[in-house]
């Protein structure tokens, strides 16, 4: 599905899951796409910054769309590269036709 005129003009519902793994240098978290909207997903994934509600233009980890209109998706990712004892805002994302939706930011720590 494209955007059209008779398609929906609603961004995708992102939720974001609570990092499960955190070390000194990496956090390990994901989001689930609740809706498409009935609209396809280009890009989803995670992205993080220093500074509160991190967006796709921060630093961003891009995962391969493998989800159709309508479908529910569960994913996962891994950020590296991370300074250890540093605070990160961190946010599932996803993009369709209309624009990009996130997910709640929460703050974590690399303080292990």
């Amino acid at each position: 599905m494209s955007c059209n005129k008779v398609d929906s003009d609603t961004l995708p519902i992102v939720t974001t899951i609570v990092p499960i793994d955190i070390t000194e240098t990496t956090i390990q978290m994901g989001g689930i796409i609740i809706s498409t909207c009935n609209l396809k997903i280009m890009e989803y994934g995670a992205c993080w910054d220093s500074l509160p509600d991190p967006s796709i233009s921060d630093s961003k980890i891009i995962l391969v769309p493998e989800i159709s209109c309508g479908d529910t998706l569960e994913f996962e990712a891994i950020i590296t590269g991370l300074i250890s004892k540093t605070d990160y805002y961190v946010r599932a994302y996803a993009i369709n036709c209309v624009g990009t939706a996130y997910g709640e930011s929460l703050l974590i720590c690399t303080c292990k």
